[in-house]
């Protein structure tokens, strides 16, 4: 839920589940101040909330719907029952924050000149795919593909930086790599960044993951999402091309030449809603 990325899914989920517990293992100890550490956890009353917390009533509490919200108002009145504090970031016991998911818009294009005799106009879902945290802009700028993208001191400066897959740092493997090395890459002054899937791959499997994250109906816990102004990611339009048309492209772009140009054209619409972190605040007893 603080750290938006297509494999934060599984982690939110995780840390969801066990705020949830260590939460009400709290709350239920605090019902009971005379009773200390274990021996004031009261298993019957903590299965109880447990198993109501993941009832069905709920609906797995997925981001954006009307059961998180319930969920998080059962959570408070826990809390408030038990003398928790506001922690005094938000309302009452809330700190609320935008998401969004993306949807792909009806205007995304990519025309490649200086590699076919005519210019190359790519496919949105089968050519090409945004990324779904990606910005929505057009650019246009020569093409320069570099092959160990990391740490590079290539002015790219009003340039399309071209990168195979695979590249991107990984100090923190639940961000998005592609994101991480555009970010640098931007830094460096890129005006967008076109990641080349493996060539040597032949299944179209990588495009059409990523364009089924753009779907309307997957189920809420199938649904990547995002925090609303994350600074972490890049500014720039990022776009993944297929590895058949990495195949076409690369060895034009291995013989550097002025003329090999992009205009790219990125259309992600984002829509966007409201949800919370629940928080209480316990104070200690030392000065």
């Amino acid at each position: 839920m603080l750290h938006p990325s297509h494999r934060m899914l599984s982690k939110i989920s995780a840390f969801v589940l066990s705020f949830l517990i260590a939460a009400l293992l709290f709350t239920s100890a605090a019902q009971s101040p005379t009773a200390a550490g274990v021996a004031s956890i009261n298993m019957d009353e903590l299965r109880q909330r447990l198993t109501y917390i993941a009832s069905e009533k709920f609906k797995g509490r997925g981001n954006g719907s009307p059961e998180l919200s319930v969920a998080a108002e059962y959570i408070a009145e826990v809390f408030e029952k038990n003398g928790l504090k506001h922690a005094k970031v938000g309302d009452r016991y809330y700190q609320s924050f935008d998401m969004y998911t993306s949807g792909l818009g009806p205007i995304n294009d990519v025309a490649i000149r200086g590699v076919k005799p005519d210019e190359w106009k790519l496919r949105a879902r089968t050519d090409f795919i945004p990324e779904r945290w990606s910005v929505s802009a057009s650019i246009s700028g020569p093409m320069v593909f570099l092959e160990n993208p990391t740490g590079t001191q290539v002015d790219l400066r009003g340039k399309i930086a071209v990168i195979p897959e695979g590249q991107g740092p990984t100090d923190d493997p639940e961000f998005p790599e592609n994101a991480a090395i555009a970010r640098t890459l931007e830094g460096a002054g890129a005006v967008g960044v076109i990641v080349l899937h493996d060539p040597m791959e032949r299944s179209v499997g990588r495009i059409t993951s990523l364009a089924e994250s753009f779907r309307n109906d997957l189920p809420t816990r199938l649904t990547p999402m995002g925090t609303v102004d994350s600074p972490d990611y890049p500014a720039v339009p990022v776009v993944v091309f297929a590895s058949d048309v990495a195949r076409q492209l690369i060895p034009t772009l291995n013989n550097p030449r002025p003329d090999v140009e992009a205009t790219i054209t990125v259309d992600v619409v984002r829509k966007t809603f409201r949800t919370q972190n629940v928080l209480g605040l316990v104070e200690g007893t030392d000065p």
